[in-house]
């Protein structure tokens, strides 16, 4: 099996090519990270724009009905473009899924903490709330929150398809 840029040192040999471009292996992999897509949709366009020239004769007027073929052409077109590889639907998947679980913990953390000021300060300590005393109250209350929005920031990793997809494109080559 020899790839694109693989070098022969000594000797000689004969080869036989089965496959080139998005067919080959890498081209394989790139589909599937959704980088060798904008190669398909160039060829599809050339093709589609070919055919068109002889579909275009053929065609009846347009009536008010028979512009919905039309419409349906297009929307497969939006289809197609918006189909994601399998790695990315997977990853988009698992992103989510962090993102639930951080929102899960940072309102589990904010309960956590409201439930303890409040049974450290009025049980524990046997403080009364006082009116004088309500805006330090809501100071803890507003910091406590703002604990809360930070660790659900910090659990939603936005750059993780990203991420992954970039490291392994740079791995293929």
């Amino acid at each position: 099996c020899i790839f694109t840029g693989t070098h022969v040192m000594e000797g000689s040999g004969r080869m036989l090519v089965t496959a080139v471009g998005v067919n080959s292996q890498t081209g394989i992999i790139f589909t599937l990270l959704g980088a060798g897509g904008e190669e398909e949709e160039k060829k599809d366009k050339k093709a589609k724009q070919q055919d068109g020239a002889a579909a275009m004769e053929m065609q009846p007027l347009k009536s008010a009905e028979g512009g919905e073929g039309d419409d349906k052409d297009k929307k497969k077109s939006n289809m197609h473009k918006k189909e994601k590889s399998v790695l990315q639907g997977k990853l988009t998947k698992l992103a989510v899924q962090i993102g639930k679980a951080g929102l899960v913990m940072s309102a589990i953390t904010v309960i956590i903490l409201v439930l303890y000021f409040a049974i450290d300060t009025f049980v524990v300590n046997k403080k009364q709330w006082l009116p004088e005393c309500t805006p330090v109250y809501v100071q803890y209350f507003v910091k406590f929150f703002i604990i809360g929005v930070t660790v659900l920031v910090v659990a939603v990793p936005e750059g993780l398809p990203l991420a992954v997809t970039i490291s392994l494109a740079y791995s293929v080559k």
